[in-house]
């Protein structure tokens, strides 16, 4: 990126080239549903998913899918999704995250999971902290009023 920055390309554009690589990232995510988002074109998707395995140099050190290699940083395919997210905090010394000694700060909190006993945290606490992470709690509010709106639906078909 420091490359992009200090080119001769205007910062409209570096601008956007990185919100579609935010728009590539938010889409590993694979959130259900994204309460009050825009929807986004998947053509957008796929030039920031371009840009990251490209032009923006993020597999000089990431592995993105089938570009970069493992072990510099960490992997960025399924980024924010619950599975590497569970992943992630289990164990952050796997080899798509932190392998070796390039974790220095956080711990494994369920590394084996044979043996949950031996984990800070158990499958369901585990399970607890990634909701939490991805927002997805009990919101009786949202929760009243997608059913107000399923009801409203359903007596319109009628």
């Amino acid at each position: 990126i420091k490359e992009l920055t200090e080119g001769a390309e205007d910062k409209a554009a570096l601008r956007g080239k990185l919100h579609q690589a935010a728009l590539a990232l938010a889409a590993e995510a694979e959130f259900g549903s994204q309460h009050g988002a825009v929807p986004v074109a998947a053509g957008e998707i796929e030039a920031g998913r371009k840009l990251i395995a490209g032009e923006l140099g993020c597999t000089d050190c990431h592995r993105f899918h089938d570009a970069g290699e493992l072990g510099n940083a960490p992997d960025l395919t399924g980024y924010g999704s619950r599975a590497w997210l569970a992943k992630m905090i289990a164990n952050p010394q796997g080899e798509r995250f932190y392998a070796g000694d390039r974790n220095d700060r956080m711990p494994a909190f369920a590394a084996d999971p044979q043996q949950p006993k031996h984990n800070l945290l158990g499958p369901q606490e585990l399970d607890l902290v990634v909701a939490w992470l991805r927002g997805e709690w009990h919101e009786p509010e949202r929760l009243a009023a997608d059913d107000s709106a399923k009801a409203t639906a359903e007596a319109a078909r009628k």
